[in-house]
């Protein structure tokens, strides 16, 4: 027996419309404009300069403040998150065919879509530090990061946190080291 969600429209003649023929519909449009795109090749999309201005001077700051908040860790998520707003930059920017039935070569992004996708990153910015907040915090020491203290114990910590047999957690343990503690040297394991 399955659960049924309703959309409720105006345009529905009964006034809703079920979430499953909803995104039918939504799909279909969508698949239609990719093969519609598909034939004529990379499109350009742009941003106008002060878009670009605001976009470097919106990510320095999100990555200076979470530095500051949560260390140099997080520069990867923040600047993967710069990646991820300018690909929904792109989408936005050409979903807006459907809207004007135009298929140019070069598209410039709206201030509308450029203000949602900054929205967009600006929650997953939250959620992103919300997440690495709860993560243990890696010691640093002059050669780089460094394993827990208690990590040589008989019980490693990852194993008090998961259910993990004791051979997988020394094997994952050993490969942590190998990949971060020591990029350029060289590891027994054995």
């Amino acid at each position: 027996m399955g659960t049924h969600f309703f959309i409720c429209t105006r345009n529905a003649q009964n006034g809703c419309i079920a979430l499953d023929d909803h995104f039918r519909a939504l799909g279909e449009e969508f698949y239609s404009l990719c093969q519609l795109l598909q034939p004529i090749g990379p499109i350009r999309v742009e941003m106008t300069p002060s878009q670009q201005i605001k976009f470097n001077n919106y990510f320095s700051s999100v990555q200076t403040s979470q530095m500051n908040t949560h260390g140099e860790y997080i520069i990867a998520s923040v600047r993967r998150l710069g990646l991820s707003a300018f690909r929904i930059i792109l989408i936005l920017s050409v979903l807006r065919i459907l809207e004007t039935g135009e298929i140019p070569t070069k598209l410039t992004c709206t201030d509308e879509d450029f203000s949602t996708a900054l929205t967009i990153c600006n929650t997953l910015m939250v959620h992103t530090g919300k997440i690495f907040s709860t993560l243990p915090q890696v010691e640093e020491t002059p050669s780089g990061p460094s394993l827990p203290p208690d990590s040589n114990s008989s019980s490693p910590p990852c194993r008090r946190m998961l259910p993990l047999p004791d051979k997988l957690t020394c094997r994952l343990k050993k490969l942590w080291v190998f990949q971060y503690l020591q990029p350029t040297g060289t590891l027994t394991v054995g």
